[in-house]
């Protein structure tokens, strides 16, 4: 079994520590091992502290296939690669870092993930202004290997853990999941945010994502899915965000799913989806009832006004 961290990060929680300005590149592995619970190549990992995660680069933004991370063996557990990887902490902000020309492959035997930036603890968590992937460069970062048993996952941003999480100003753009397993682990994500008391997600652009899978998964588990945002606590905010250009391009009689945005609320308090822009959203799948959502609700007490949707 083979894991590789470019930086392993436990520091006190007193004056934060700020980790600025380091480059993670070049780097093909072939040997990577499967862990469900560690990644097979994490760039920056932030265990505990109090941290400042700035003006990092994993990847290049000008050349894919920068870092190439390829399963080998038999395990059916997915390689999983996190350019960033903050699992736990205290207050944690990551901010202006740039994830991109990342490729994972996979095996018939087992698949191959990739997420951007992967928070998993922490109590107050603020991601901002960070790119994943490319505005120009298409596949900057991919799952390429496309076999029915593949059942790859690419995410761009996914905040999994903390208590509060500020999630503004990124940029998600030209990720790609070749994948065409109908498997429901099949996606291709740009922001999630899963688990947060409080969140705010603001300002966010998400666009060009592709994916090629099967997968009838509907709700959360759609095979694309631009901006997810759960919470069980009053007080969530997902305003201003822009997400556009997301397609399933399978060609099967699968009734894939492809959704923009979609919120999940407290039944509670004030809860606001406003100035949302989301469109230009298509599939090549010919399921009778293959469908495209704008924005889904799926529960809670919201205040859904001044979005547009075309």
């Amino acid at each position: 079994t083979t894991f590789f961290f470019g930086m392993d990060i436990s520091v006190g929680v007193g004056a934060p520590t700020t980790v600025q300005g380091n480059v993670i590149r070049k780097f093909a592995i072939s040997n990577a091992g499967a862990s469900a619970t560690t990644p097979s190549f994490t760039g920056i990992s932030i265990n505990y502290g109090n941290l400042v995660v700035n003006q990092n680069v994993v990847g290049d933004p000008l050349n894919n296939g920068s870092i190439t991370v390829t399963k080998a063996g038999t395990s059916t557990t997915a390689t999983t690669v996190m350019p960033i990887r903050i699992s736990g902490g205290t207050t944690i902000t990551t901010s202006n870092n740039t994830v991109a020309g990342i490729t994972a492959i996979g095996l018939a035997t087992g698949p191959a993930s990739i997420i951007g930036i992967h928070v998993a603890g922490g109590t107050t968590n603020t991601v901002s202004n960070n790119t994943i992937g490319s505005t120009t460069i298409a596949n900057s970062i991919i799952a390429p290997f496309n076999t029915t048993a593949n059942a790859s996952l690419v995410t761009g941003i996914n905040i999994a853990g903390g208590t509060n999480a500020t999630v503004s100003g990124n940029t998600v753009a030209n990720i790609s999941n070749s994948s065409s397993s109908s498997s429901a682990s099949a996606q291709v994500r740009g922001i999630v945010v899963s688990s947060s008391t409080l969140p705010t997600v603001t300002g966010n652009t998400v666009f060009a994502l592709s994916a090629a899978n099967a997968n009838t998964g509907v709700n959360t588990g759609s095979s694309v899915l631009g901006l997810q945002v759960s919470s069980s606590s009053a007080g969530a905010t997902v305003s201003g965000n822009t997400i556009h250009s997301l397609i399933n391009t399978n060609t099967t009689a699968a009734n894939v799913n492809v959704i923009g945005l979609f919120v999940n609320s407290a039944t509670t308090g004030t809860n606001m989806v406003s100035k949302n822009f989301i469109h230009s959203l298509n599939t090549t799948a010919t399921g009778t009832t293959a469908t495209l959502t704008g924005m889904e609700v799926g529960a809670g007490q919201l205040t859904v006004d001044n979005n547009m949707i075309r």
